[in-house]
């Protein structure tokens, strides 16, 4: 608890986090911290696309088989605006120095955090409440349409399909890979 006396009651605030893609996968998130919360969520009037080119790191050879295999070739997650379409994905209630520590540097300089009004889900995927939440977008500088992700990477994203409806998730199954 020592260390928690150097925080500010800003960093330890609690912020509502949406994840879309890779982060939906639990395993993969408690890599970076815990949350006090974890529920069903979606985002009205985005759809998911994988054409977002993610950095490739030529030293991280367990994080280029997931995300960026083929530097020219795939894609990871990210959302655009479209007026008609619904991003689902999994809300974490999260201290806000989890986003500023770990996730901003996870995601890296081709997404910029946002906030934008997501819709938690109950049962039956009924909304219960809206609320605030950061979302990572994917800058557009590094968008190129159509990219594939690689079947590692959409693993991580199916990993959690009891969390998204039965469309939603088969939609995800169907998504062609790289390799």
């Amino acid at each position: 608890n020592e260390y928690k006396s150097y925080l500010s009651p800003y960093q330890t605030m609690k912020v509502w986090y949406f994840a879309y893609g890779s982060l939906m996968s639990e395993s993969l998130f408690l890599k970076f911290g815990t949350f006090s919360k974890r529920k069903r969520a979606r985002l009205d009037g985005w759809n998911l696309s994988f054409g977002h080119r993610d950095v490739y790191d030529e030293d991280d050879k367990e994080g280029n088989e997931i995300w960026a295999a083929d530097p020219q070739n795939t894609g990871v997650a990210t959302i655009v605006p479209h007026e008609s379409h619904v991003v689902y994905g999994i809300a974490y209630e999260v201290p806000y120095i989890l986003l500023e520590r770990y996730l901003d540097d996870f995601e890296g300089p081709t997404y910029t955090r946002q906030i934008l009004r997501v819709s938690i889900m109950g049962e039956g995927y009924i909304d219960v409440e809206q609320v605030d939440a950061y979302v990572y977008i994917g800058n557009r500088d590094n968008f190129e349409g159509h990219r594939k992700p690689t079947s590692k990477y959409l693993g991580l994203m199916i990993e959690s399909g009891e969390w998204l409806p039965k469309e939603y998730l088969n939609r995800l199954k169907m998504q062609q890979t790289w390799m």
